[in-house]
């Protein structure tokens, strides 16, 4: 059974942050710092001004916009969105969403990295996977940021920066007007985005990617959006309300689903690398001699599944909403259930 707690408190409070399981945070506009948890958790005062939040398991938690936040520890996945001053995260074991936010620094995270629509400084210190970027490069904040995967920045037109790139695979800048040049001995390049004014500093063991913002395309940012919003009236309403509001958006997808989009990831991922080695060493890898062309497999009849739990909704909804699969993967899945 979902608990909830709640503390009142004043302008600009110190809130602190310590989840086992994964954490959903958000801004909303109550003066109180609020919580909803099926597991143990605490919201405790400390002085007038200061909350410690703890949980043994998945948190979701509301704070005012203006609180000054510091998430020490999450277990799984975070999602940070919708404040007005600088966020502080130190360890997340899972992936990592940012959106939103005056400015953060992150230390660790054991996945992918999201960031979107940073105002000011943007610092994540350590990346297991992946790192995306929306953002728009602007002197006076810092950005820096280490993957052991790749880098793919969204660079929002008006950027003025100055990128120092070192990456293991590719260097790819089609961001509009984007000059590259390298250092004597080429180990680092140094890609101008408008005026150059920024300093921007990304290294990583895959490719670095930059483009512009707009590759993204309206409709897959409003198919985010809409998920997103969906998503995020789960704290306010039933099971039935839930259920109600996701058969609107005609979304109706099988449990197989994950499972599927994750070896068609793991597919492109193992096709790229060796594309990218054929590229560089001029190798042609050709078919193996003596073996027959197997024959195509005959189509599987239809099976009747299960109905989709809510749960299972909700879990395939959180993997758009947190990075994990894109909106564009979405709609191609949403198109291939409804037959089109």
């Amino acid at each position: 059974m979902r608990d909830q707690q709640s503390v009142p408190v004043g302008a600009n409070a110190v809130v602190q942050i310590k989840v086992q399981g994964d954490l959903r945070l958000q801004s909303h506009e109550a003066a109180e710092v609020v919580g909803f948890s099926d597991e143990i958790f605490t919201v405790v005062p400390e002085g007038d001004q200061s909350v410690r939040v703890e949980s043994d398991g998945d948190l979701q938690l509301f704070v005012p916009s203006d609180a000054q936040v510091t998430v020490e520890t999450v277990g799984g996945d975070a999602r940070v969105r919708d404040l007005n001053t600088a966020v502080q995260v130190g360890n997340v074991g899972g992936d990592l969403s940012v959106k939103h936010l005056n400015s953060i620094k992150v230390g660790n995270v054991g996945g992918d990295v999201h960031a979107k629509a940073i105002a000011g400084t943007c610092l994540i210190g350590n990346a297991g996977g992946d790192i995306v970027l929306s953002l728009n490069f602007q002197p006076g904040n810092e950005y820096a940021y280490h993957a052991g995967g790749d880098i793919v920045c969204n660079v929002a037109e008006g950027s003025s920066a100055t990128v120092a790139a070192i990456c293991g695979g590719d260097l790819t800048a089609r961001a509009r007007g984007a000059k590259v040049t390298y250092q004597a001995n080429r180990s680092v390049a140094n890609v101008t985005l408008g005026g150059g004014e920024a300093a921007v500093r990304m290294q990583c063991g895959g490719d670095i990617v930059l483009r512009d913002f707009d590759d993204v395309g309206p409709d897959i940012e409003s198919l985010g959006s809409s998920i997103e919003a969906i998503v995020a009236r789960q704290l306010s309403g039933s099971a039935d309300q839930i259920t109600a509001a996701l058969e609107r958006s005609g979304i109706h997808i099988q449990r197989a689903m994950e499972q599927a989009q994750r070896k068609v990831e793991e597919a492109e991922k193992r096709f790229d690398s060796a594309g990218r080695r054929s590229r560089r060493w001029g190798v042609v890898v050709p078919p193996q001699p003596g073996r027959a062309p197997e024959p195509p497999t005959p189509p599987t009849p239809p099976v009747a599944h299960e109905p989709v739990s809510n749960d299972e909704r909700m879990a395939i909804l959180r993997l758009v909403e947190s990075g994990k699969i894109s909106a564009a993967e979405a709609a191609q899945l949403l198109s291939a259930l409804e037959g089109k």
